[in-house]
């Protein structure tokens, strides 16, 4: 897959801080609204530059990567902010997360106010009007702050200000480059299947077990034996009651890690559950990484890569796959295909003391 994103950077200064402390094509498309950067064949684009701050909390030379890019009552998603986001902050730059307001002109008193009611954390004058030639979805943007409320830009030390938001643009280079690398078409493949299992009710006049998700089949089993030695009249599930849930999955995403360059496992780390669908995955010599959202997913693993498989722990809330693959689509186009290896039949019946 080859590099398809491009980096725009509106302000010479911005562009001759970037250039050279990144591999990704970077463009000087020149100051203001009326600047465009007409590219939507060339894949997703990084708008990179300085920015007012729009509220205190922000310092010359923070970083914001925009959620959503805002114009004019209108907003353009930013899915890939998250991954971005993400990159910026393991490279332990002072980074935030929020919406970016591009307006026409500099904004100065009320309006300034305005906007900062508006939830809005940088205000520029050129994010929106680049991000538009991109392909729906598929725009990034990091910006520098230069100003803040209480230091407006035609104030005494502007100067200063202005170096200190390209050093931290400069150290930013490595984020935007790893953005780069990792843009492109994909294919993401969703193992299933997502549901959970039960235990039979387990007589209460003798010792009984049940067991958990996070266990399969032959590992149940195996720690069952030891139990029975001790307790002959043992009373457990039926067999195929047993955490039939995690075996599907363990079966439907060592299928997906037989397609895929990479595979991304959704789930907390002190789930062995989720532990074991990325060693599964892993056994069957692909990539596999366990992250617990989509920000915890590094850029570099994704270059390179056509076909990525993505599953979810048992435990796992739902929209985080979700969240992941919106993410990934801010990254160039994407098809989703679903697999699953296994059709489940078991029903979920309540013991008759709790229904």
């Amino acid at each position: 897959m080859t590099r398809s994103g491009t980096v725009c950077a509106p302000l010479l200064s911005e562009w001759a801080a970037l250039r050279s402390a990144t591999a990704a094509p970077v463009v000087h498309t020149g100051r203001g609204p009326r600047r465009r950067y007409r590219a939507a064949a060339a894949g997703p684009v990084a708008v990179a530059g300085v920015a007012g701050a729009l509220t205190t909390e922000l310092r010359p030379g923070d970083l914001v990567v925009a959620s959503e890019i805002r114009r004019n009552g209108s907003e353009l998603p930013s899915p890939a902010a998250v991954l971005l986001h993400g990159e910026l902050r393991r490279l332990g730059l002072p980074a935030r997360l929020g919406p970016v307001y591009s307006a026409e002109r500099v904004v100065t008193g009320r309006a300034r106010t305005a906007l900062a009611e508006s939830g809005a954390l940088a205000v520029d004058t050129e994010t929106a009007f680049l991000a538009a030639d991109a392909p729906d979805g598929q725009a990034v943007a990091l910006r520098a702050i230069v100003d803040t409320p209480d230091a407006p830009l035609l104030s005494p030390g502007t100067l200063w200000r202005g170096v200190r938001a390209l050093r931290s643009l400069r150290a930013a280079a490595p984020a935007l480059d790893r953005w780069s690398a990792a843009t492109g078409e994909r294919e993401i493949l969703l193992a299933g299947p997502e549901t959970a299992a039960r235990v039979s009710p387990p007589d209460p006049d003798r010792v009984a077990y049940v067991t958990q998700t996070t266990l399969a089949v032959a590992e149940a089993e195996a720690t069952a034996a030891v139990l029975r030695q001790r307790f002959p009249a043992l009373s457990g599930p039926r067999k195929d009651d047993i955490c039939y849930a995690t075996t599907n999955r363990q079966q439907a995403v060592r299928a997906v890690a037989r397609e895929s360059d990479l595979v991304l496992v959704l789930g907390s780390r002190n789930s062995s559950n989720s532990l074991r669908l990325a060693e599964v995955a892993a056994a069957e010599g692909v990539a596999a990484h366990l992250v617990e959202d989509a920000g915890e997913v590094e850029l570099d693993w994704l270059a390179g890569t056509r076909r990525i498989g993505v599953t979810a722990g048992a435990s796992a809330p739902p929209h985080l796959v979700d969240d992941l693959v919106e993410a990934l689509s801010g990254l160039g186009a994407l098809r989703v295909r679903h697999t699953t290896v296994t059709e489940e039949s078991i029903r979920f019946n309540l013991p008759r003391e709790v229904s």
